[in-house]
């Protein structure tokens, strides 16, 4: 506790040299801070003597109290700053210092060593006198933070440039024949008669076009429109009764070819990929593929005959043509050469399988499986 002699002295000197009075420092959260003559903390506000005597009051949740009191080399606890002494200030400072001095915003202030060091006043350019009252420090505005404009967020780049969609393009060779047999009746002269026919499927090319959008770098979901195209050929076996006598048929065999055979696929399927490198990327796929088929059968084989109309010969064939939309699966998988970011190089195998069944005006039907095992190359377009 000063004595009212000691402190006398101490304000008379801070009076005659208001130039070199020590001032204390409030440091905000915001970075800015403050050159006041003494500030009091408590446990909701921070009251502030300015060098001129006002006084401000502040929230206490606006002071970086940690940095203040390291600034100030106030312990913990401690709620008046080391020009306070304690006591409270009942005469003002006569001094030319209008406010606090805004210090500009400084990096967090790092852990000062254990002696204090005086900071020198700073003298003002302009003396004003002024009245002494008190004040209410106003809050500092906080700046408002700038959300992102629709510019700045198509700027900014969406996962790195993925893309998200891919164009797909094959050509491939169809390496499954598909055999199936045919048996049909007919009436003849009270009898009847029979058409065994066999049939044999050629391999091909087929072409495929479609998409994927790509969910996520490594999965898709996607769609294809697949054509096969091509000629089967078939033999034939057919018995003719006789119109004279029972169970004297007449036979005939021969071949047919030209049967038309179109095989339109549309597969849709789930894709899961992987890149082993930046432009080496291996896939595979699976889902379900509706068939639209048409094909060629023989119908009708056409015969002449003499008296006494023991044998018969072949005259012409007659075909139909059969359709049917079975729902199959397909499933495969492929190896993706990435000649650029957008563009790229494929190979590509696939297996898909669906039961075909036809029926004829007469009753009779055929039976076998579309698809089958298709391996070519194309390319990709992503954007």
């Amino acid at each position: 506790m000063r004595t009212p002699v000691l402190s006398g002295l101490v304000l008379a000197a801070l009076i005659a040299s208001p130039v070199l009075a020590v001032t204390d420092r409030v440091i905000m959260k915001d970075g800015s801070s403050y050159d006041v003559r003494a500030f009091e903390i408590t446990d909701n506000v921070v009251n502030m003597v300015a060098l001129n005597g006002r006084s401000w009051s502040v929230w206490s949740e606006l002071v970086d109290l940690k940095a203040t009191r390291q600034a100030n080399h106030m312990p913990s606890g401690v709620h008046f700053s080391p020009s306070w002494g304690g006591e409270a200030i009942e005469e003002p400072l006569e001094t030319e210092r209008l406010e606090p001095v805004l210090i500009e915003p400084e990096p967090p202030a790092e852990p000062l060593p254990a002696e204090p060091v005086p900071e020198e006043p700073t003298v003002p350019e302009e003396p004003v006198a002024v009245e002494e009252e008190e004040e209410t420090l106003e809050e500092p505005e906080a700046e408002p933070v700038a959300e992102p404009t629709s510019l700045q967020a198509e700027d900014a780049p969406e996962e790195s440039g993925r893309k998200h969609f891919q164009l797909l393009f094959n050509a491939s060779y169809h390496a499954t024949t598909i055999d199936f047999t045919q048996s049909r009746t007919f009436d003849l002269y009270l009898e009847e008669g029979t058409i065994e026919t066999e049939y044999t499927g050629g391999t091909g090319p087929t072409f495929e076009v479609g998409g994927t959008y790509l969910v996520t770098e490594s999965f898709g979901v996607g769609g294809s429109f697949e054509l096969f195209d091509r000629k089967n050929e078939g033999s034939f076996e057919a018995t003719f009764p006789h119109p004279f006598f029972f169970d004297e048929s007449r036979e005939l065999s021969g071949d047919v070819s030209d049967l038309s055979y179109r095989e339109t696929a549309v597969h849709i399927f789930a894709r899961f990929s992987k890149a082993a490198t930046p432009w080496l990327i291996f896939e595979g796929f699976a889902g379900p593929t509706v068939f639209f088929t048409r094909t060629d059968v023989l119908a009708e084989v056409l015969f002449e005959e003499e008296y006494p109309f023991d044998e018969v010969s072949f005259e012409d064939t007659e075909v139909e043509t059969l359709e049917d939309n079975p729902f199959g699966f397909n499933v495969g998988g492929g190896v993706i050469f990435m000649l650029s970011p957008e563009f790229g190089f494929a190979f590509q195998a696939r297996f898909s399988r669906a039961r075909v069944s036809l029926a004829s005006e007469e009753g009779d039907s055929v039976e076998f499986d579309a698809g089958g095992f298709r391996a070519g190359v194309g390319f990709r377009v992503l954007f």
